[in-house]
């Protein structure tokens, strides 16, 4: 069944984008060198048939594309694709807050607890993967401080190559977070020859 998702917290609004949603001119955030680069991707602008062909991608059962708006002035700042592993019972997560204006606000930290109690307790998912690049540092160490579990590394060819790094976390794991006396794990290198 296709699932068309709404989800909202104090400052921002994600739902299920739609074919209408490629007519704003998000393309030009993947010309950004450093998005780009997060990404591990070429820097380019993409245009409205690109934008609407990415969306289109998305199903609303196996795969998911929300937009994240901000409440307060309905920009469009960014979407989260998610993609589910139904026999795994697992979701992968990408984000891109691509309008450089919103970038450490908080639109990640703040959607991402809305997108994980979605898919753990209603959907019933028992853990979030997500890959990062071995370039975005704050990133790698953000999810070790979360206690996410590196599970693995490989290398994207390019020039230069790319090292990924994959990461792990449990609905438990996620759930306890909340519980009385837990703590941010100290932050630390990445053992980049973990996994």
């Amino acid at each position: 069944m296709v699932e068309s998702i709404s989800l909202e917290c104090a400052h921002y609004r994600l739902r299920t984008m739609t074919a209408a949603d490629a007519r704003p001119d998000w393309g030009s955030w993947l010309a950004n060198p450093t998005t780009a680069r997060l990404l591990n991707a070429a820097p380019r602008a993409i245009n409205e048939a690109e934008r609407a062909a990415y969306i289109a991608r998305f199903d609303g059962r196996s795969c998911h594309l929300l937009g994240i708006w901000e409440k307060e002035t309905g920009a469009f700042i960014g979407f989260w694709a998610i993609y589910v592993d139904e026999a795994r019972r697992e979701f992968l997560l990408n984000v891109v807050v691509g309008d450089l204006g919103a970038r450490a606000k908080g639109a990640q930290n703040d959607t991402c607890d809305l997108i994980y109690e979605h898919f753990f307790n209603r959907l019933d998912m028992a853990a979030v993967r997500c890959t990062v690049s071995d370039r975005n540092d704050k990133m790698i160490d953000h999810l070790i401080r979360r206690r996410w579990t590196h599970v693995g590394t490989t290398v994207k060819p390019g020039t230069p190559p790319a090292t990924i790094h994959a990461f792990r976390l449990s609905r438990e794991d996620w759930r306890a977070r909340f519980e009385p006396g837990w703590q941010e794990a100290p932050g630390r290198p990445l053992d980049k020859k973990a996994g």
